[in-house]
């Protein structure tokens, strides 16, 4: 099944779908990113019913991982800090 990104990358492959401090991807190279990314995961044993600690600020990193753990069926986990 086609996510969003895929979908969107597909209809309009040159627009801007991220604008982060380290530069800008369209939605053709957020799509190609966030599937290299899964297939790292995926060579590292990340799979179906995975629940991915993520520890990445907002940026193009993170947007990798918050598409490429889905393809894998895998869910991201945020961690809060701790305050006594």
């Amino acid at each position: 099944m086609e996510d969003w990104l895929t979908a969107a990358a597909r209809a309009r492959p040159d627009q801007v779908a991220l604008v982060a401090d380290e530069g800008s991807l369209t939605y053709a190279a957020l799509d190609e990113r966030a599937d290299r990314r899964a297939r790292e995961l995926a060579a590292l044993g990340v799979g179906e019913g995975d629940r991915v600690s993520v520890t990445h600020s907002p940026g193009i990193a993170f947007a990798e991982l918050l598409h490429a753990l889905p393809r894998l069926g895998a869910e991201q986990v945020h961690q809060r800090p701790l305050v006594l």
